[in-house]
């Protein structure tokens, strides 16, 4: 609930950073990753305060699952943000709201780039070092079932990197809550109702 929250900030608008216009042409290097940091400032140290904070109120506690999954997919997400500025074979721009259309300019061309098959890989790893901490613990177990958590978030977090390397419109996945998609899909269906019943009407 706490990193929803920071979602609807972030997508709303309400919290996103000091500059909120589109990336100059000529922009370059330092320039533009300062310009791009601008865009997403208020929004990363909203993120990364709320991680001290839990890591802080559970540093002694029994249970620390929730802090950790915070501050993994604090990390994963400062991660994809990377690798869409650099530059990724698959951006998904239909999913962002119009007011944030200014970001799309800060994203990187469409390449392949060693960011992101190592931080792929990175997270994998520590995946696969969750996995095992999951397989070690006693079945059962409030620690084995704290590491399957944590496995299964990093699994989902490689596989959305994955999907910034294929072809796959991941955003496809989410068009039905997008308010152009469900009214290009409503004009879709009148047509086609429009269609059949010039058809009956022509003995087809």
């Amino acid at each position: 609930m706490v990193w929803a929250w920071h979602e609807v900030g972030f997508l709303t608008g309400a919290v996103a950073g000091p500059r909120r216009e589109a990336c100059p042409k000529d922009a370059r290097g330092l320039a533009r990753f300062t310009q791009a940091s601008a865009t997403v400032l208020h929004h990363e140290i909203a993120l990364a305060l709320t991680a001290l904070m839990l890591i802080s109120l559970s540093w002694s506690a029994a249970n620390q699952i929730g802090a950790t999954v915070f501050a993994l997919l604090f990390f994963m997400r400062l991660s994809t943000k990377l690798n869409m500025y650099v530059g990724v074979p698959n951006t998904s721009l239909e999913i962002l709201p119009p007011h944030l259309d200014y970001l799309k300019s800060y994203f990187g061309p469409n390449r392949l780039n060693a960011m992101l098959v190592l931080s792929t890989i990175a997270i994998v790893a520590v995946a696969a070092w969750f996995g095992a901490l999951a397989a070690a613990a006693p079945v059962g177990s409030a620690e084995m079932v704290g590491a399957s958590l944590l496995f299964a978030l990093c699994l989902l977090g490689a596989l959305e990197h994955v999907f910034l390397a294929l072809p796959f419109r991941d955003g496809a996945l989410w068009g039905w809550a997008l308010p152009r998609r469900g009214a290009a899909v409503a004009t879709t269906n009148h047509d086609q109702s429009t269609i059949k019943t010039e058809g009956s009407a022509h003995g087809l």
